[in-house]
Formats: C-alpha cells, structure tokens, sequence
C-alpha cells in the first residue's frame, strides 16, 4: 500500500521547514503524487521522493553543463554561449579564440618553435657564415698568383655556393618573419 503524508510530514522526512517543503519540493511533485483529501494536500511519500531527486538530478546535470561551457571557454562568457549566436562576429571571434587555442596546444607540446630562438639562431649563423665568407674571400685574394687554375676555381665555386646559401637563408629568415608579423596584425 502507498503511503501518503502532508507537509509537515514531508518536512519531517527531508529535514527542513514546511516552507521550504512548499518552495523547494512541492513545485515538482507530479500530480500523480498529490491529491486533495479534506481541503489538505496529500502527498504519496515515494513518489515525492523519486519527483524531488529526479529534479535535483537534472539541476546538477544542467550545472555541469554550464560548468563545463565555461571551463571549456576558459570562463569567456562569449565562447561559453549566451547572447547573438548568430552574429559573425561572435563567429570570426570564437573561430580566433580557436586558433589561440590550437597554438597553445602546439606550444604545450613542443611541436613549435619560439620565433625569438629562430630569429637568434638565424643571427648567430648569419654571423658565423658571414665571417666564414669573409675568410675563404680573403684566403682566395691572398693566393699567389701561380696558383694553378683548378683550386683557383674550386675556392670560387666554394665561394659562390656560400653566398648563394647565405641569401637563401636570409630569404626564408625574411618570409618567417613576415608571415609571423602578418599573423600578429592580422
């Protein structure tokens, strides 16, 4: 048999007052749980029961939902949801906060570079092939002249292919960066 209680009975069973009874777990009761007997309201104990944690199972769902927007936004309420959500800036904006995201990603995994390293890296080279450039050039006008045509002509090809590696270099240094300031101002 189901047993049936009022309010203050249902205040009895969660520990609280009959107000909150009436504010907090009356309003999700099923109406197959309630009837009215004598002008008082009756309630059907486990149905109440089963109502009320079914409601607080589904408030704590939704806040974990929410919760995890958020967190998933990293507390951006713009990424998060809310307001336009078809605006394109809304779009262009969350689709930016993307990319941010993915280069932190790739930076927590080691798989890019600082530019600062490259562009150090570049300049110590530069410096050193410059220097190792300057060097072969002053090697190949200290030869005497008698210096038979053959190593004449291998420092010289020495000499060319320095340089054009050189430029080549400092090309590609040139395109990193600008694409890097491309992608800061863009």
């Amino acid at each position: 048999m189901d047993a049936w209680t009022d309010t203050k009975g249902l205040a009895v069973i969660f520990g609280c007052s009959v107000g909150n009874v009436r504010k907090t777990i009356v309003p999700h009761v099923d109406a197959r749980h309630h009837r009215r007997e004598k002008g008082r309201h009756q309630y059907k104990i486990a149905g109440v029961v089963a109502d009320y944690l079914t409601h607080r199972i589904a408030q704590h769902d939704q806040k974990q939902r929410r919760t995890a927007a958020e967190q998933a936004a990293g507390g951006d309420e713009m990424l998060a949801g809310g307001g336009d959500e078809k605006s394109p800036w809304l779009e262009k904006y969350r689709e930016e906060q993307t990319g941010i995201a993915k280069i932190k990603r790739l930076q927590l995994e080691g798989q890019l570079i600082p530019l600062d390293l490259v562009n150090n890296t570049w300049a110590f080279t530069a410096t050193v092939d410059r220097e190792a450039l300057e060097k072969q050039e002053r090697i190949v006008a200290e030869l005497p002249p008698n210096t038979p045509k053959e190593i004449l002509s291998c420092f010289n090809e020495m000499l060319r292919i320095a340089r054009e590696a050189r430029e080549e270099s400092k090309l590609a240094n040139d395109r990193l960066c600008d694409n890097s300031n491309d992608g800061a101002s863009g």
